[in-house]
Order: C-alpha cells, then structure tokens, then sequence
C-alpha cells in the first residue's frame, strides 16, 4: 500500500510539473512581455489567490506615455469568501490611522483580514472624510454631495452618486417643522448647520460664536431610519459642547443658518431621519465616499485631466467582480503615477464598466496577506516614504469558517528571475480549504529541472545555468498537498541598482560619515523586472580616497573629511557607478560677499551694513557690520535689540561657525535660529569682551533650518551703543576649525603639445586632502579667467589655455576652502621655445637692468605711467613711486571700471591737487577702501605728488587682495621697524613670494618704493 502511494504520489506530481514546466519552457524569457492595447507593456503580471475568487495582481507596466509603473490590484469576485468592510479610527475627526495600525486594530478584534486599500478623500488637519461613511450600518459621517461605493449586505458593491437628506422634524407648540441639516460630523462652517454624533470627537471642536442645541436621544443614525430625541438645553457662545453617547448636538455659527433653530428650546420633542432616493443605500452595512467618477457604463468620464500622481481607485466589471486598484508614484526609475484618464483606460483595459476615484498621492496604500502569512505585507512604496495617517479603508475580511486542516500549500517568493550562481531561499506555507492560515506541514522540496537549478532540503535554490523551471514543496503526509513558483535564472542584465541595504533607498550618490561602514545592495534588472541574487554575484570596487568595499557590498569610509570618489558595481559588462562624499563638506552660509535680501541693510536702533574696509574684514573683500544704539530707549524697553535676517542653513548642520570682530562693549551677542517645524531658539555667541576678529563654533539645535535673527543684549555695565563685525558664516556636520590654506600647484604647462596654447596639468585640494568646489579654484592667463576640467576624486586639474603671442605670459592657479582660506601659485609660461621681448619704450631701462622683463611686460599691457624727456620716453625706474602714480598702476592692474565711480566725492582736502588724469583711479580705489588718505592736523590729505613707502605699498596692495591668504611671520633682520598696519599685509605678501626684501634680509619698510620695485612687485601678482 506505501508503495502504491508513492508511485501514485510521484506521477501526480510529475505530471503537473511536466505540464507548467512545458508552460514555461514554450515561452522564451522575452514572452513575458505582454501589450496591452491603448495602455502600455506588462512586463510582469504575479497572482497570488486570496481566496477561490479573488487574486492579489502584482503587475510591473511600461505605460505608452507615463513611464514605467509599479500597480497592485486586488480582483475581488461576486461570490468570494471576503466579506467589504469599510474601517476608520475610533472618531471621525482628529483619529486618522495608517493602515498597518487599522490592521492591529482588526486582528485584535478577531477578524482575518486578507487585504486592505486606503479610502475616502480627507482633511489633512483634521482626518475628516470628504463623503459619506458608513459601518456597521450606522451613518458615522454625511457626504458632501460627492459619489459613494456600497457594499450591500449579500455581497458585492455598487458605485452611486445619491445626495443624503437629513431632515429634524421639531414639534414646537402645536405644529410639526421641519429643520434641514446640512452635515453629520463635519467640521462647522459659517454656512453649515451640523448634526454631531459621539462618532465625531470628544467635542465638536468648534471655537467660534455659535450655538449649540443639546439633545437626548436614543438610537443611531441610519440610512433611512430615525432617531427620536428631546431638546435638553441651548447653549450660545465659543465654547465646544461635549459629546457623549446618548447624546447629539445640533450646531450653527453665529453668522450662519441660526434661523433654523431660533424656535427650539428645553423639552422641545425632535425626531431625525436620514432619506436616500438610491433605495440600494437603506439600511447598508457599509459605505465610503469618493471621489471624481471614471467610467460609467464602460465610458471614459470627460475632463479627468493629465497630471500624474500615484492613484487609488475602484472599479467594477459587468459580471460583479470588483477591482481595487492603486499604481505607486512620483519615484523616478520605479513608477511615475498615472493620471485620472490613464487610470480610466486602465481600469477599462481590465474589464471594468463603472469606476472611481479614492484618495491617491501620499495616501496610496494597499496592504495584502499572502495565504498561509498572518502580516499584512505594504504592497507598494508610498510616495512619502512611509504610510501616511488617513480617514478610512476597505478591508476584505475572510469570514468562511476555519477548519483547522492543512488543504492548500503556497510557496513563496512567487515567480522569481534569478541571476546564475545566485541562491534564493524559498518557504512554504499552508491554509485550510479556506484560505485560513494553518501550520505548514513537513515538506519535500523538489526542481523540474536541475540543469537550471537545484533545491536542498531547507528550500533553497541554485540556479546554475540560464533557463526555466518549477520549484514546489509537497506535504509529506498528504502527497496531494503541494506547491510551486516558477523560476527563471538568467546570466545576463540590462541595469544595476544600488540602494541603502538598511533604509532600502535607491542610490546615485553616497555621503558617509568619517570611518561609517554602509551595507550595499545591488539589485540587477533585465526586461524591466528585478532579478534576485547576492551582492557577491556582482564585482566591487572603489575609487578615490574615500575607503574600501567588500565583496559583499560592505562599504567602510575613509577618515578623510571631504574625500571625494566613486563606487562602482558590474555583472559582466552592466555597470552602475556612483558617487561617493565622506562626510558633509563644511559650507558656506553666508560670506557676506554679494548683497542679498538675507541680511536687510539698515534699520534704526539696530542696523546691518555690508562692510568693505579691509582692515574689518576676515576673508574675502567684504563682511557684515552690526551697529547698535540702546540710548533714547524706553525705561521699561527690553534690553535686547534684534535684527531679522533669513540665511538658510543647508542640510540641517550641527554647528554654525562664524567670525566675530568685538568691540568690548560688555555686551552680549547672538543669534536667533528657526527649525524645520517653525521653532525659534536664541543662542548666545560671546560676551563682547574683546577686540578684533574671534572664532566662534555655536552647536545648532536638531533640524534648524535658518538664521532668522542677530540680537545683541546689553548688560548692566555695558556701553550704550557699540559696531560688531562678522564674517564667513560656515556650517558643518563635525567640529570645524580649518586655519590652513589649500594645497594648489601647477605641475606641468606644456606649450609644445598644440600651438598657440598650454597644456595645463595642476593640483587643488583642501589642506587634508578633500575636494574644493569648482566654483572655488581659478586659474588664469595674465589675470583673465580661464576654464578648466577639475576632477573633484582626484583634486587633479586640466587645463589647455590659448596664449595669445609668443611673449611671456603669467599663467595663475588660486583655490579658496570652505572656511575662506586660500592659496595662489604662479608661474611663466610662452608658446615659444625663445620668447620674443617686446621691445621697452623707456630709453632708461636697458635689457641688463634687473627689473627690465617686469617693465616690459606690464608696459606692454598698458599699466605703467611715463615721463617725456626731450625726443624720448623715460621711466625713471629708480626714481620714488609717487602715490598719484601708485593709484594708476594698481587701477589699471585691477582693470578698474573708473567710470563707475565718477560720482564718488572724494574728502580729501588736497582732492583738487590730484591729477586729472589720476583722479578717476584715486575714487575708484576709494570706492573699494583700498586707499584711505594720509591725517595731517584732523585733515584728510591725499598728497599725490608724494613718494609712498614700501611698507604703504604693500598695505594698499594688500587691500587688494581677497583676505584669507596665510600670514608667515616674516624674519626680516630689521622686522621690528615693520609699521602694525602694514605687518599681516607684508606677511602675505612674503607667504606668496610677491616681495622677498634686500640681500641682506632686511625690508627696510620706510623706505620710498622706486618705480622698479613697485613693477616687479606688480609684475608677480598679474
């Protein structure tokens, strides 16, 4: 008798699978995709039976138009086991759930619930529905003259569009009057009278002038029944009225219909009905609202629109079955949405006749229970990124009776594409004859055909070569029992994904913190479908400096903040490559650079202005001044005044660090900061016990968003009024404190690769080791920008500028780092192997004099000033550089538009001694603070015709210069002679090799400049 069994067990089971692997192996791979007219392509259709009558459809759809999608439906048939069951939270208001917590709520009840999809359009702040709502047969909420779907009580559902009528009928003396009441359970409105329920919320939640007329009553609203009641009092004012069971509220605004209840008082007998022409709506168990009607008697309804969006909708074929649709959205590379129109033709394109609208976007869900499973699994990605909180659902609750015995076996993943050499574990789960979960009984697993692939004991799968099969677990006790998936192993891709192994997101890019380690997940695609396999199918790698990769797609950062690189995973020659940031670079938030409506100028006891006196300045050419007056204040006045400001703070960053130049007032400063949810914090920065520039590293509050103020509070000994400085607003992720400039050098300027240019080969990182923005490197030919390649990975620069002659051209490379430092190297470069020499035009500056090249090359760009002597042109190199001269040659250096400042009054009081032909040079300097006149007696002289010292020379050079370069602490043998004003000019000067002092390391800073001198100093900075 085993024997028999067996072999009978053996033929069933062969014969089956003989006949689904034929199936299967008829159908090439590319069979699978299906047309599907006036809609798109299938590229995957999974059914999973939820019952002898319905099936939960995964389907995978490259729509004509709208892109791929990503749909789940539920085919729902006439005489299924599932019984509609319209849910909600526990009130109609203020009590949205998210469908995984409705699950709870129903399994906690004892109901088996098979699937449940999201319901009625709502209000966002209050979780109202739109429309009607019914359960259990008692009206919870009336509808707002929009479309329904039904659910009769012997099955099935029905879509209509029926306005209810809610009538109180009050016996007022000795007649009977009829009062019309606009809503049940929705929000009061100024146009609205509203019946309130104990389904509604603990109160009515109103906060305006109304009244409220309390009634007793006994019984529950229903569609086409009565409640009978008696008028317990009237209350008039703000105040919400308390609902309680055994009790409704009948409420108006003050400035709405209060004629409807003028006449009703204490005792005053009432009785309301609920009527419906649409007899099919008496008496119904459940109903929900909905929204805008797709398709009636299989006709597309007009004016749907086109704009996509995930969508939820319910349709219903002629033959009763019921469809509930949803399709995901808004997810690039996973599915785009549809719009109304294309949901129609899509439901259409499914058989459905009539069909509607329910709440899509964010609140698309669908959640199912695969037979055999007791969790609801979410069957799409909600476009919020996780299920939003909303008004109410459908549920398909299976209400056949549990027999106990295992009748059906499912194995899962169902319908699986398998890359070769991957494994995927398969499991095997049980139900009764009626789709109830049961203990899986033991099982035997088994593959068609082995030459794909391979099933152990435990139910897991190696494929091993390109083709189809069946894999299925039979019951050991019951050999009738079994159940399959099909499989395909395929060793080819179209693409690769990359995504968070954790959080599941998609990647294109990575930032990692310093030494974090981030799990990767490569998922491969081909004819649209995922297809399973283990990260170790695939290739790894990693290039730049921002860490290692495993086999298995184990990423581990590097420590160096900022390093930049990619990742790149392959399957043969499929490749997927991203990028990779360590850490969150520091940024800037604002360096006070160019003026914006983030920092408002003026004001009056507290006032901003932008601030472009060098000398005030920490990095770059401008930065924020702060003035302040606490005097003429009221006595009872806050002893704080505050600026507003808007400055965006990206990412939400940890820290903000800044700058602050103090003015020892004693005062306090800060700033007030706004976080992402609107929450204001005031944060103290420093007491104003100081002078000059100060760093200051303030730690941000969790999601701030902005600086929304500067404040400065004056304490009880401090001054009246004071002016603050700040500058280089800087955000970060980490402690950060960089004082170091960048690392920038030219490698190799190769000007015999192509005539006429120079093959630029250079270097630019931050000084440990991180990217620079390409916004923050320049390189130039003779001062004039020019564009160049910057690989971020590597900090390598490539370059091929054109070089206009065969002279000697300054070819320059600066960078700037987040913080504001910055780094500049120069060096020579000519088209020529022998450089041409313009010829000079001075008759005193022979080719042996040392300065000779430097006067050549700015004379021959129109910088230098001259002097006629007789039938020549003199220069006088030796002679001292007046400051008249001084404003030309710097003006013209800096190709200054003196037009500009034409209109600039100078308040010197030699003004009209200047000469005219220097005199738009010396405003436009002025203009700029580079030049700010020499104080004679509290007079303001420029005195033009004087000689300027070198120690002058290198301040107003200096002035020129975007501050953030390093300051070497110079070692001149007479450096004590060094004027305090000039001293960090003249350390910049000397960290760039512009001047190098005397033979004999001396600077002799009070020295007049000569002509010469001032030209190569000129010359090095071009």
């Amino acid at each position: 008798m085993t024997l028999r069994r067996k072999n009978i067990r053996k033929f069933c089971r062969a014969a089956v699978s003989l006949a689904l692997a034929a199936a299967l192996l008829i159908a090439s791979p590319q069979a699978l995709i299906t047309p599907v007219s006036g809609v798109g392509t299938l590229y995957r259709e999974n059914r999973i039976s939820l019952d002898d009558q319905s099936d939960l459809v995964l389907t995978t759809l490259q729509h004509i138009s709208a892109g791929r999608q990503e749909e789940r439906y539920i085919e729902w048939g006439p005489l299924s086991g599932l019984q509609a069951v319209v849910a909600y939270g526990d009130k109609v208001s203020g009590n949205a759930l998210t469908m995984s917590e409705l699950h709870r709520r129903l399994t906690a009840a004892n109901l088996d619930v098979a699937a449940i999809i999201n319901g009625d359009f709502f209000t966002l702040s209050t979780g109202e529905p739109v429309g009607i709502l019914v359960t259990d047969g008692i009206l919870r909420a009336s509808d707002n003259y929009a479309a329904a779907i039904g659910f009769p009580a012997g099955g099935g559902a029905f879509i209509a569009k029926e306005p209810l009528k809610i009538t109180m009928s009050a016996q007022i003396g000795g007649d009977i009057r009829d009062i019309a009441i606009d809503h049940v359970n929705h929000t009061r409105r100024e146009s609205r009278l509203v019946l309130f329920t104990p389904d509604f919320a603990a109160t009515t939640r109103t906060d305006t002038e109304g009244i409220h007329v309390i009634l007793d009553v006994s019984g529950s609203l229903t569609i086409g029944g009565m409640v009978s009641g008696t008028v317990r009092e009237v209350v008039h004012g703000k105040a919400p009225a308390t609902l309680t069971a055994g009790r409704m509220v009948l409420s108006v605004d003050a400035k709405g219909p209060v004629n409807r209840v003028a006449d009703l008082t204490p005792g005053v007998s009432v009785a309301i009905r609920v009527d419906c022409a649409d007899s099919r709506f008496l008496s119904i168990p459940y109903a929900i609202g909905a929204n805008v009607k797709l398709l009636t008697n299989g006709q597309l309804a007009e004016g749907l629109g086109t704009g996509t969006a995930p969508r939820t909708a319910f349709g219903i074929r002629g033959d009763g079955t019921c469809v509930y649709y949803t399709v995901d959205g808004r997810q690039e590379g996973y599915s785009a949405g549809l719009s109304l129109t294309d949901v129609a033709l899509r439901l259409q394109s499914l058989g459905c006749v009539e069909a509607i609208n329910l709440d899509g976007g964010g609140s698309t869900v669908l959640g199912a229970k695969y037979p055999g499973q007791d969790a609801l699994n979410q069957m799409g990605r909600p476009s919020d990124g996780q299920q939003r909180r909303v008004a109410n659902f459908i549920a398909l609750v299976n209400t056949m009776p549990r027999t106990g015995t295992v009748d059906k076996l499912f194995v899962y993943p169902r319908d699986v594409t398998v890359l070769k050499n991957a494994k995927v574990a398969f499991k095997g789960y049980a139900t009764d004859l009626n789709y109830h979960t049961v203990t899986p009984p033991p099982l035997s697993w088994w593959s068609t055909n082995r030459t794909v692939g391979s099933m152990d004991a435990a139910g897991v799968f190696t494929a091993a070569n390109a083709g189809e099969t069946l894999v299925g677990a039979e019951n050991l006790n019951n050999y009738y029992v079994y159940g399959d998936a099909a499989v395909r192993v395929v060793d080819t891709l179209d693409s690769i994904r990359l995504t968070n192994e954790v959080t599941g997101r998609t990647l294109s890019s990575l930032a990692a913190a310093p030494g974090e380690t981030i799990d990767l997940a490569a998922t491969g695609f081909l004819d649209n479908l995922a297809v399973s396999g283990q990260d170790i199918c695939f290739a790894w790698s990693v290039t730049g400096p921002v860490g290692d990769i495993d086999v298995n797609g184990r990423f581990t950062a590097s420590d160096i903040l900022g390093a930049v690189g990619r990742i790149t995973v392959s399957y043969g020659n499929v490749v997927n490559s991203i990028s990779v940031e360590v850490g969150k670079i520091p940024q800037a938030a604002e360096t006070f650079e160019e003026k914006s409506n983030r920092l408002p100028e003026g004001g009056d006891k507290i006032s901003f202005l932008y601030e472009r006196d060098m000398d005030r300045v920490r990095y770059g050419r401008q930065a924020g001044r702060v003035t302040y007056d606490f005097r003429d204040m009221p006595a009872d006045a806050p002893p704080t005044l505050t600026l507003s400001a808007n400055i965006p703070l990206a990412d939400r960053p940890a820290y903000l660090n800044l700058w602050v130049f103090g003015d020892n007032s004693g005062n306090t400063f800060g700033l007030k900061t706004t976080d992402t949810s609107g929450y204001e914090t005031d944060l103290s920065v420093r007491t104003l016990d100081f002078a000059g520039y100060q760093y200051f590293q303030i730690a941000l509050p969790a999601n701030t968003a902005r600086v929304s103020g500067l404040w400065v509070t004056r304490a009880e000994t401090g001054a009246e009024q004071g002016t603050l400085y700040t500058d280089q607003w800087i955000t970060s992720h980490q402690p950060y404190n960089d004082t170091l400039p960048p690392l920038v050098r030219i490698d190799t300027a190769d000007t015999l690769l192509q005539p006429g240019h120079a093959a630029v080969e250079g270097f630019a990182t931050d000084d440990n080791g991180a990217p620079l923005r390409d916004a923050d490197v320049t390189l130039r030919v003779d001062g004039v920008v020019q564009p160049f390649n910057y690989d971020r990975s590597t900090g390598r620069l490539q370059a091929l500028p054109a070089l206009p002659d065969d002279q000697w051209h300054k070819l320059t490379l600066e960078a700037a780092d987040p913080a504001g430092n910055r780094s500049r190297v120069s060096v020579e470069v000519s088209s020529a192997l022998e450089p041409s020499i313009p010829p000079v035009r001075f008759s005193d500056v022979e080719d042996t004099h040392w300065a000779y090249l430097d006067v050549a090359f700015l004379d021959a760009r129109g910088i230098l000033t001259d002097f006629a002597a007789e039938d020549r042109v003199e220069f006088r190199p030796d002679r001292a550089l007046t400051r008249a001269d001084m404003a030309l040659f710097i003006a013209r250096m800096l190709r200054l538009n003196t037009d500009a400042a034409a209109d600039v009054t100078l308040p010197f009081t030699d003004a009209d001694a200047i000469p005219p032909e220097a005199a738009p040079a010396v405003r436009a300097l002025y203009e700029m603070r580079v030049i700010k006149g020499k104080s004679q007696n509290g007079q303001l002289f420029f005195d033009p015709a004087a000689p300027i010292s070198r120690a002058e020379f290198c301040t107003i050079i200096g002035r020129t210069m975007a501050q953030g370069y390093q300051k070497i602490p110079t070692t001149f043998a007479d450096g004590d002679t060094v004027p305090a004003y000039a001293k960090d000019h003249i350390a910049v000067l000397v960290s760039l090799g512009v001047i190098g002092g005397y033979p004999n390391n001396t600077m002799r800073p009070q020295n007049n400049i000569t002509r010469a001198e001032a030209a190569k100093v000129l010359c090095r900075l071009y």
